[in-house]
């Protein structure tokens, strides 16, 4: 198979590349005709590797991924770097080789200006407080500190007066937000007031969770009443906060940058490289930037593990930090090497929420290191009650866990006719979700939630031919800045006015209710279930984890352990024993050059 045609036909066929792969190969042959066939495949691969959310290929699987349609995988790899679209970063060119990584010109320039960004930030404030200033408020807001273990929330705390770039990982309940509520407290006690301050997250619905928590964080500190009003109290999204024009592109960046003097961002991990790099470049130089994930959870949708690969130097304190941490928190803190944005990223460990016999945290636990047999064990231990397996040989022959959810979804539905206060009708939806690793074929979201659908039909409570029927929860899936609605919203259907007519809820800031009209909708979707993917940024009191029918690449630890991270008090796990055990022992691996860089 020598021909350019044949053989990008042959690779969609199979489901190797899509179109667009198939497209910039075309364009590149275009380009170079003499590179032929060969050219063709790696360009395609190239591409291709994008779309799997690696910012480059190296050499050894770029040739194996050419080997697959050609004699000589290497020889391909060669026919590339001898071509003129590839070059090496000095002149634009659509593909650069960077010391045996392959790239999309795009991606390999928001990864060296992330990492120079970051690199150039990783250094002390000009305004840091002493120690000594430091220490009172520490002991004041954190417990005393331990003889025995040290404290990193009171760690990463002063970390982030001292420092202008602080990254703070850890998994749900280890306090990353109570963490950093004392902080943009202590940020007003020792800066002033005057100090501006935002708050931002990726999704509208992250954003929300953020400002309630960082709300709830802050009526529980002892702190003076103007401190706490100099808290801000909205949190937005990174796109509103850059200023999204609808022509494309963002008001802020390195040119006209953030009014801010300390900026906090939750669940990075979700921030993909591209907005990343725009997000970092329009903070002010002289500003604290805060970066708040989980480094174990599943990386974001477009390409790039971006939080995993600054996570990598978490721990690390040269000799000069440890010791002025040491004298700012009365902990023994111990220098430690760390290659990668030494002095920038603490990881807390500690669950406040989970109790050492907790099985939802055993579970996370055991999930998070791979281990299957721990898994298994916590799901068949009976005295952890609040995590259980459905199995499938269970489920009646439905192919989906519809038996037990339906009585569930009836009193919800109930509840959204007769309750009067939508706030409460919310906080009952809140209280169960079904995740869903997948959205197509069988026990994905879009089958699971079309039997829910057709099983409250069949009692009667919806109509079937209603897309608007009273009780039906949706999620927006794209932005719209004029009605305030963005990706990742939740809205239920309910009655209103007095004559009781279907429409939309939101609930706004303080919990206020807002009526939309379905029509005036966004591109949105049935919620009754939803991916893993959609369910970041949000925490639900009682989760159950659908597995698809059969095995997929996609199904990783980091998917698992993000689902059973968002339940608050029970996990029920439904599936196939045979596939849930290969999830957890496969690793999502994601190729990228940023630690590289950052080193």
């Amino acid at each position: 198979m020598t021909g350019v045609d044949e053989v990008l036909k042959a690779m969609m066929t199979d489901g190797d590349i899509v179109d667009i792969d198939s497209h910039f190969a075309r364009l590149m042959t275009r380009m170079d005709p003499a590179g032929g066939a060969a050219l063709a495949v790696a360009a395609a691969q190239v591409s291709a590797a994008s779309l799997r959310g690696n910012t480059g290929t190296d050499r050894d699987e770029l040739a194996a991924a050419c080997g697959r349609w050609l004699g000589d995988g290497h020889a391909a790899v060669d026919v590339l770097q001898a071509s003129a679209v590839c070059g090496d970063g000095g002149n634009v060119t659509p593909i650069v080789d960077d010391r045996g990584r392959f790239y999309l010109y795009r991606y390999w320039d928001y990864e060296c200006r992330l990492a120079a960004a970051l690199r150039a930030r990783n250094v002390d404030a000009a305004d840091a407080p002493e120690p000594g200033v430091l220490r009172p408020l520490l002991d004041r807001l954190f417990s005393s500190p331990d003889s025995t273990s040290v404290d990193w929330q009171r760690v990463a705390a002063a970390l982030a007066l001292r420092r202008l770039l602080t990254i703070v990982s850890g998994g749900p309940g280890t306090g990353k937000t109570t963490t950093m509520v004392k902080v943009l407290a202590m940020v007003v006690e020792c800066l002033g007031a005057e100090c501006r301050i935002a708050l931002a997250a990726p999704t509208g619905k992250a954003a929300a969770r953020m400002q309630q928590a960082v709300d709830e964080a802050g009526r529980g500190l002892e702190i003076d009443a103007s401190v706490r009003d100099a808290i801000p109290g909205e949190a937005s999204t990174i796109h509103r906060l850059l200023g999204m024009r609808r022509e494309g592109g963002f008001r802020h960046h390195a040119d006209n940058p953030l009014a801010v003097d300390v900026l906090v961002v939750d669940e990075v991990s979700m921030v993909d490289l591209a907005l990343m790099v725009r997000l970092v470049e329009a903070v002010p130089g002289d500003a604290r930037l805060i970066l708040l994930g989980d480094r174990d959870q599943l990386a974001s949708v477009e390409p790039g593990s971006v939080f995993a690969d600054l996570c990598l130097g978490a721990g690390g304190l040269d000799q000069g930090t440890a010791a002025w941490l040491s004298e700012a928190t009365g902990q023994r803190i111990e220098p430690r090497a760390a290659d990668v944005l030494p002095g920038a990223c603490i990881s807390l460990t500690r669950s406040y929420r989970f109790g050492p016999d907790s099985g939802v945290g055993v579970l996370s636990a055991a999930v998070k290191r791979g281990d299957v047999g721990d898994s298994d064990a916590v799901l068949e231990d009976e005295n952890h009650d609040d995590v259980s397996w459905l199995d499938e040989a269970d489920d009646r022959g439905n192919a989906s866990p519809l038996d037990r959810l339906l009585p569930t979804y009836r009193e919800r539905i109930e509840a959204a006719y007769a309750e009067a206060d939508a706030a409460r009708v919310f906080e009952q939806y809140r209280q169960f979700q079904v995740l869903c690793a997948v959205r197509r074929g069988a026990r994905g979201v879009d089958d699971i939630n079309r039997r829910i659908e057709r099983g409250l039909a069949e009692t009667g409570l919806v109509d079937s031919d209603d897309p608007w029927y009273v009780g039906r929860p949706l999620m927006i899936t794209a932005n719209d800045y004029g009605l305030n609605l963005f990706n990742g919203d939740l809205g239920i259907v309910l009655p209103w006015g007095p004559k009781r007519e279907a429409r939309v809820c939101f609930l706004g800031q303080d919990s206020e209710p807002r009526w939309l009209h379905g029509a005036r909708l966004p591109a949105h979707e049935t919620a009754w279930a939803m991916t893993v993917h959609k369910s970041q940024g949000s925490e639900f009191e009682n989760v159950m984890l659908v597995l698809p029918a059969r095995e997929s690449p996609i199904l990783t630890r980091e998917l698992i352990y993000t689902a059973v991270s968002r339940a608050r008090r029970r996990v029920i796990v439904s599936g196939s024993r045979d596939i849930l055990g290969a999830a957890i022992a496969r690793r999502a691996t994601r190729q990228s050059g940023l630690a590289d860089r950052l080193r």
